[in-house]
């Protein structure tokens, strides 16, 4: 791991309740006010829905977990809010005495890996009672994410740090992937985007497109990119129409 720990290796919080992937941190003091951390002369948000943060060190713990803020609440007593089914009317609690923030754990370090942040998602182990929580720089989670230093960049992260979004394009193309949207959100666009950027980085790169709307013809133009149309041997739509037909009899 590296030498210098998350922020100067200062904790913004510690777990205070565990409830399968769910966990519920009470802040430090010095941080209910403002809730914000700084560190070479930047300013850093706790809690910022959506982000990602560590849990446990390298040098406080050999277990090491990354979690995902999902919400924060400033209280005057502690309630189980990881937990759906808690009785208590938290819109009582108006007196602000402590902040905790709900997360989700959503990964895990390999304890034998400490020379790097790696990232393994799901569970391979639960963090202690009590463990630290750390935010990570913009270069933390960069490295954490984009495993190499040749990862290809696809965009930035909608959060107020506005991160570059990097991925390892081996990974990404040896396994499924689905890209959702509402119409006219942008799928197509973002499709064509993210294998431009493949094709001009890896010349060799072969890419075969089940184009049935020709969609991505002006994104692809012959003269910058080597294409190949091929007719269907069949027509598409008579063979779905048929599919349809086979499966109602």
């Amino acid at each position: 791991m590296t030498k210098k720990i998350t922020l100067d290796g200062c904790s913004f919080g510690q777990i205070i309740s565990i409830s399968g992937m769910n966990i519920v941190i009470k802040v430090n003091k010095d941080y209910i006010e403002k809730l914000e951390q700084e560190a070479d002369n930047k300013t850093y948000s706790i809690g910022t829905v959506g982000e990602i943060f560590m849990i446990g060190g390298p040098t406080i713990d050999d277990k090491i977990h990354y979690g995902i803020f999902d919400e924060v609440k400033l209280v005057s007593n502690f309630v189980d809010f990881s937990n759906p089914t808690t009785n208590q009317d938290t819109t009582q609690l108006t007196d602000k005495d402590s902040a905790v923030i709900v997360a989700k754990i959503i990964g895990y370090q390999d304890i034998k890996t400490k020379d790097k942040f790696q990232f393994r998602r799901g569970i391979g182990h639960y963090p202690k009672f009590n463990s630290e929580c750390f935010l990570l720089t913009p270069e933390e989670k960069q490295g954490l994410f984009a495993l190499d230093e040749n990862g290809l960049n696809i965009g930035k992260t909608p959060d107020v740090n506005n991160e570059n979004v990097l991925i390892k394009v081996d990974k990404f193309l040896n396994k499924h992937s689905v890209i959702l949207g509402s119409t006219g959100s942008g799928k197509s666009y973002t499709v064509a985007s993210i294998f431009q950027k493949v094709l001009h980085e890896h010349k060799f790169s072969h890419i075969v497109f089940f184009d049935l709307h020709n969609e991505y013809s002006n994104a692809f133009p012959n003269n910058v990119f080597n294409v190949n149309k091929l007719e269907a041997l069949y027509n598409i739509k008579d063979v779905v129409h048929n599919w349809w037909e086979i499966q109602k009899s």
